[in-house]
């Protein structure tokens, strides 16, 4: 009794020192390069439509089949507290994504209790649930992947208490938290599916026979009409045309379009061009070695039992085998359907929770067959070397714990940071911006951010560090570069630069920081072409209702491109770079309309190059002119003489959108010796 008592307390302990833990440190994490888009695109429109009515806005929403129950969660925390500043915000959202990891991992111990009955296993599965740093670093910030993950969890325990109890009031709560968890991501479906598969067993008595009675029946059943209705509810685009909006959503997510790159071994690869092993990989690579060991071990021992007495193990044991379908499946369809899949296997990342119950399947396997005490020792020392591994990283690599390959993956693939997608989420730039403004004294600080989450992680400083800070586009404008390399191999153009700093932790670079750039290279202007839009017989879609200089403009339709602006390349030297600046005026007809600027490069009949930036986020002015500008450097070896060079606005939203004074501006550089962006 003492020592059940001593155990329980140390239990107590753990997870009040996790939650302890968390809310000393959620403020360290950066700004994830989707925040502000889940926060803006995904809840706002869903927050208006329930309060303000504003059907309009919801329905010309791009982001509308994203679920936005979480989303909708911590802006609704975000109003009730009142807090205004982005700072404050972000930190808001930080803590509530935690708390609820937090919690998932206490759901995942009563689940996990149940199951194995000792509290060693247990916790176990709980320290590999807790304990993964690319899990535990996005845990803060990564609201959609996360947030879907957590709340999977406590589906997964509401999931063995419905099979277990066989209840209405089960059933009722089973309904409600997997109903909130598929309106965060669609791809929750797995559950209900593997629910109802799963409640066949116990139609079917352990010899064979049906049994089928009428309160079963009615639990069924009412699961299925719950199960519908959690969906709706907590989805409100659905309160406008369930099976139609339901289905747009279903298909937006069986066929994402997005059309970027990601690093794969090494190699530049197109989403949809990607290995079938891609997903199975990066989970192997991102996951503590012993995690996975336990995982396949699981598997062995479930397959030795099944093969012994298939009906009768499937109807004892119904529960191991959902989670390994809920493991399987999600994987396996990825796999046969060729589904759009980045940034690694975040998008799966709800699976991660059925794994480890697999894996502490296996776990509880090895000690079954493992009686001696010595054998037994040795296990523990082998798991407590390996979470002591894994906590020595978490301290170090603090706050960018989410970048993280295991030890094999750094031996096989190293420098592993320049194979794989490293930051895809963009928050080291945090840490960048940190380290500038604290080294660099000067009053007012011009900078250039490769990617989006550069500028987003300025919001997460502080007002007095804010106003230091310009953004610019030109490099020879800026006094620093902070570039993180995201779907691209390390970017071979050279730059007269000197390594001011790097973002680094255990795993490599993550962001590396150039003072100097281009102030004392050769510059020469090749090409500047302007289109004001204002002769009408050189251009389509003019509108002389509204300009921003001149008597028109481009009025850009629902899907509708502007008139593209040309250049034609001549031959760049290797000690050249060419970089093309696009500046424009836009004006949306409707609040946060959804258009990108495009630039492409054609070779013949060829498309060599396409990359794209957002306008969306940044158009919050309905009927209002705004700026902007996009830079992008070619080298030698991405770009040859004779190749055509074209930019253009592309409406994407339902709403029209007007474009004026679209400035194409072409510089060539002459440039210094080649900057190692990873050096060890």
């Amino acid at each position: 009794m003492k020592n059940n008592c001593t155990v329980k307390i140390l239990i107590q302990f753990f997870f009040i020192s996790y939650l302890f833990i968390g809310i000393l440190i959620f403020r360290d994490y950066g700004v994830s390069w989707d925040e502000e888009m889940n926060r803006i695109g995904t809840a706002l429109p869903e927050f208006n439509f329930i309060f303000h009515q504003d059907t309009k806005g919801l329905l010309e929403s791009s982001e509308k089949y994203h679920g936005p129950s979480f989303e909708l969660l911590l802006l609704s925390m975000e109003r009730v507290t009142g807090v205004t500043d982005l700072r404050q915000i972000y930190f808001l959202r930080h803590f509530i994504t935690f708390f609820f990891f937090w919690l998932s991992s206490l759901f995942l111990f009563l689940l996990t209790r149940k199951i194995f009955v000792r509290n060693g296993i247990a916790m176990l599965c709980v320290l590999m649930y807790v304990l993964s740093p690319k899990i535990f670093g996005e845990s803060f910030c990564n609201s959609k992947d996360i947030g879907c993950l957590s709340f999977f969890t406590i589906s997964l325990y509401t999931l063995h208490r419905f099979l277990t109890e066989k209840t209405f009031r089960s059933g009722f709560i089973h309904s409600l938290v997997t109903g909130f968890m598929i309106d965060v991501r669609i791809t929750g479906l797995i559950m209900p599916i593997v629910t109802v598969v799963a409640l066949i067993p116990g139609i079917i008595s352990s010899n064979g026979k049906i049994n089928i009675s009428g309160k079963k029946e009615f639990i069924f059943i009412s699961y299925l009409f719950l199960q519908t209705g959690f969906i709706i509810l907590f989805w409100p685009v659905l309160w406008l045309n369930p099976l139609h909006h339901f289905h747009e959503a279903y298909v937006q997510m069986s066929n994402y379009p997005w059309n970027g790159k990601v690093i794969f071994m090494g190699n530049a690869i197109s989403s949809h061009q990607l290995p079938w092993y891609y997903i199975p990989l990066w989970i192997l690579i991102s996951v503590p070695v012993l995690y996975s060991l336990f995982f396949v071990t699981g598997i062995v021992s479930a397959v030795k039992l099944f093969l012994k007495n298939p009906i009768r193990d499937l109807h004892d044991n119904i529960f191991l085998y959902s989670t390994i379908a809920l493991v399987a499946i999600p994987v396996t369809s990825i796999i046969f359907l060729h589904s759009v899949v980045y940034d690694g296997w975040r998008h799966l990342y709800f699976i991660y929770a059925p794994f480890i119950v697999v894996a502490g399947y296996g776990a509880d396997y090895i000690y079954s067959k493992i009686s001696s005490p010595k054998g037994r020792k040795a296990i523990s020392i082998i798991f407590s070397l390996q979470f002591g591994y894994v906590i020595f990283i978490l301290g170090i690599d603090h706050p960018n714990q989410h970048v993280y390959f295991n030890l094999p993956a750094r031996l096989a693939f190293s420098p592993v940071t320049q194979n794989f997608d490293a930051d895809f989420w963009g928050m080291s730039y945090r840490k960048g911006l940190e380290d500038i403004l604290s080294k660099d004294t000067s009053a007012h600080i011009h900078l250039r951010v490769e990617n989006d989450p550069g500028i987003f992680n300025l919001e997460i400083l502080t007002p007095e560090q804010r106003a230091r800070v310009s953004f610019h586009g030109e490099l020879h404008e800026t006094d620093y570069w902070l570039a993180e390399f995201r779907g691209r191999i390390v970017d071979p153009q050279k730059v007269n630069a000197k390594i001011f700093g790097q973002v680094m932790n255990s795993s490599g670079t993550l962001l590396t920081i150039y003072k100097g750039l281009r102030e004392e290279s050769a510059r020469e202007e090749l090409f500047q072409s302007e289109n004001n839009f204002d002769n009408k017989e050189n251009g389509t879609n003019i509108s002389k209702s509204v300009s921003s200089s001149g008597c028109c403009s481009n009025i850009l339709l629902s899907n509708q491109t502007s008139d593209p602006v040309y250049f034609t390349s001549g031959k760049i030297n290797d000690e050249e770079v060419e970089e093309v600046e696009m500046k424009f005026m836009v004006n949306p007809v409707d609040h946060n309309p959804n258009a990108i600027i495009v630039l492409s490069v054609m070779r013949g009949t060829d498309v060599i190059f396409w990359n794209k930036e957002n306008l969306q986020n940044r158009l919050n002015a309905p009927g209002q002119w705004t700026p902007f500008k996009w830079n992008v450097t070619f080298t030698p070896d991405m770009i040859h003489e004779g190749d055509v060079i074209s930019a253009y606005v592309w409406n994407l939203d339902k709403s029209e959108i007007f474009v004026d004074d679209f400035r194409m501006t072409v510089v060539r550089y002459t440039v210094g010796k080649p900057v190692n962006y990873f050096p060890q």
